[in-house]
């Protein structure tokens, strides 16, 4: 047993932080009245340290960032939780979401699509999709209409015409996502 200098109970050593310093080894405070005096602490100062959070975060954002890549790749399991737990709370935010990510698809179709484009582009865009769904009903596994030079690349975007059309399967598609891969 212990007594806390600031509450002046009595309390198992348990309660107590680790602190080298001290004779025994132990903090002179419980960890209740730390934390008391640590949230009193920072209200008093809430201002400042919000400053000097932000200034290091712009000081470092590639440190942090470096950081918060290699958490998300050794802890893939927890931020799949962590979206799909947040995509429960937030339906309505994920709804409009997959709505602006589909209209900007659109818009970029539509402004992918030349002109002179005309019937055979939409007659194979048909074909590619029935065939599409034909593959996915005999073999079970999904498949994508694909555009070979992506619409909205990084480096390069191509037209939504009859020749940058493909059929490939779903993961193959999703692998691919926005990337134009020169084949040697």
């Amino acid at each position: 047993m212990k007594t806390c200098s600031t509450c002046n109970c009595d309390k198992q050593e348990s309660e107590y932080s680790v602190r080298k310093a001290s004779p025994d080894g132990l903090s002179y405070i419980c960890k209740a009245c730390a934390s008391v005096e640590r949230k009193a602490r920072y209200a008093a100062r809430r201002d400042i340290e919000l400053a000097q959070m932000r200034e290091y975060t712009a000081r470092n954002k590639e440190k942090i960032a470096e950081y918060q890549k290699a958490w998300a790749v050794n802890n893939k399991d927890k931020c799949n939780r962590n979206a799909v737990a947040w995509q429960k709370r937030n339906p309505e935010k994920v709804k409009v979401s997959k709505r602006n990510i589909q209209g900007r698809r659109n818009a970029a179709k539509a402004n992918a699509t030349p002109i002179w484009s005309g019937e055979l582009s939409d007659f194979v865009a048909q074909q590619a999709n029935e065939l599409a769904s034909m593959r996915e009903a005999t073999t079970g596994v999904k498949w994508h209409v694909d555009h070979v030079v992506p619409l909205r690349g990084t480096y390069v975007c191509g037209l939504h015409v009859w020749n940058n059309l493909r059929v490939i399967s779903a993961i193959e598609n999703m692998r691919k996502s926005n990337r134009f891969e020169v084949s040697a």
